[in-house]
């Protein structure tokens, strides 16, 4: 949803390094306020490195509670789970998905 987004950029905007984490630790989403601060530092773990990575450059780290970000959809069995909260082309696919099966 566009207004997730803007929440998200909001932490930017202020400076600093923001990051949705999903349950299992790893980042949904980040917002940073230059593209140069990027550092590809995602997989298990990584919103505590994306956290770290804010305070060694000297911004501070927001951490986001966003639900629609923090959802992980990694799978089929992830959108079926959330199929009420996605935009209605993925509804529509979903249902494709589940009539060919």
């Amino acid at each position: 949803m566009p207004h997730d987004l803007r929440a998200l950029v909001a932490g930017a905007a202020l400076d600093a390094i923001a990051l949705v984490e999903a349950a299992d630790g790893t980042t949904n989403a980040l917002a940073l306020p230059a593209p140069e601060l990027f550092a590809p530092l995602y997989g298990s773990g990584s919103a505590e490195r994306f956290r770290a990575h804010a305070r060694g450059l000297g911004l501070e780290p927001v951490s986001a509670a966003i639900p629609n970000l923090a959802a992980d959809v990694d799978t089929i069995a992830d959108l079926h789970r959330l199929q009420f909260r996605v935009g209605p082309r993925t509804q529509v696919a979903l249902h494709a998905l589940n009539g060919a099966a």
